[in-house]
């Protein structure tokens, strides 16, 4: 998680959420563009929350809401002066489908440090015991075992987008939202709303796995793999991650290329 947050001398308010898998590194380095400060800490500032107050987070990564950090620093960031109070929030967010098989990617390719070792640890922390993850299938069948076991949270990078931007009353954090679909015109409004100009994002290159062996290979093509427990992989992850469907508007139908 990192959050991107305007200067202070800045007409119009702004804080960016980044959550993974969704272009929100584009977004963030697009930002830094826009603003000229890609290489100033004293204006741009990406915050990690284990880097915070320890007492604060402790324990973040087990069974704790995302959104509850998101919430805190929001909060924060209104209470910097009148003009924070209304500041744009804005965020970006995925098809659940496509993000999933994203996830399972940048796991195949080792990932960042902290999601491969979170990934292994936090199933370790609860006695689970996982399939190989050499298989999309295996990724989706490990996740509904879990979820059918446990009340716990998933880690972090699997947990529901909502569980990232929801706060404890139900209420969406963001007050606007790129799509990751939508990626360029959303990313125009957003621009036309805190007073800069647009530039096209560069959206980074596919994870080196993906660009070698998938480059041109839809994502909706790992949903044909066998389902489990009677159902298909589709209707697995549509069950795991509805509310991401019904909050964000997105169509539980497998869409095909």
């Amino acid at each position: 998680m990192a959050f991107t947050w305007c200067n202070d001398d800045h007409d119009i308010k702004y804080l960016h959420i980044h959550q993974p898998k969704t272009a929100g590194a584009t977004t963030r380095d697009a930002l830094h563009s826009l603003s000229n400060h890609k290489d100033s800490n004293d204006n741009w500032h990406l915050y990690r929350p284990e880097q915070w107050n320890k007492g604060e987070f402790e324990g973040f990564y087990y069974n704790k809401r995302f959104g509850d950090v998101v919430d805190i620093v929001v909060k924060r960031f209104r209470q910097k002066g009148p003009d924070y109070e209304k500041a744009i929030i804005f965020t970006n967010v995925r098809n659940p489908y496509d993000k999933l098989v994203s996830t399972w990617f940048n796991i195949q390719r080792g990932g960042p440090g902290e999601w491969q070792w979170t990934f292994q640890d936090w199933f370790s922390h609860f006695n689970f015991t996982t399939l190989p993850l050499d298989c999309f299938r295996n990724l989706v069948i490990n996740i509904w075992k879990f979820k059918r076991q446990t009340n716990d949270l998933l880690p972090f990078f699997l947990q529901t987008q909502s569980e990232w931007l929801v706060n404890h009353n139900d209420d969406l954090i963001p007050n606007e939202f790129i799509r990751f679909e939508n990626l360029q015109s959303d990313f125009k409004r957003v621009c036309d709303k805190i007073g800069f100009s647009y530039i096209e994002i560069k959206q980074k290159p596919k994870d080196h796995i993906r660009r070698v062996a998938w480059d041109d290979v839809h994502y909706s093509s790992f949903y044909d793999q066998e389902g489990y427990d009677g159902l298909s992989l589709t209707e697995m992850v549509y069950e795991i991650y509805k509310e991401d469907f019904e909050k964000f508007d997105y169509n539980p139908t497998l869409e095909r290329e």
